[in-house]
């Protein structure tokens, strides 16, 4: 039975895994939580839509658009540094 369609389609094995390459390497943006937001006030960080404190109920003082960024700023107030997990090549070089 002919096609519907106007042209044929030949099975092009080449063009199929180039699509398949270009849909594989196009960059996805992240899941974004919303905005991170930092209560200086109370020591509490917080990440979503709301922009009151759920601690003390006062607005935050500090927002934030990257989600760790309020994190961090709470961990050098209390002096504690993050701590990062090497990359599996980078500790074999640091040996």
């Amino acid at each position: 039975m002919p096609s519907q369609h106007a042209t044929a389609h030949s099975p092009n094995p080449a063009a199929a895994a180039r699509m398949r390459a270009i849909g594989l390497n196009r960059r996805r943006p992240a899941p974004s939580r919303g905005a991170s937001f930092n209560c200086s006030r109370c020591s509490t960080s917080w990440a979503g839509a709301e922009a009151d404190c759920f601690w003390c109920g006062l607005p935050a003082t500090q927002e934030h658009s990257h989600p760790g960024t309020a994190l961090q700023l709470l961990l050098i107030a209390v002096g504690r540094t993050p701590v990062f997990k090497p990359e599996p090549g980078q500790q074999e070089e640091s040996r």
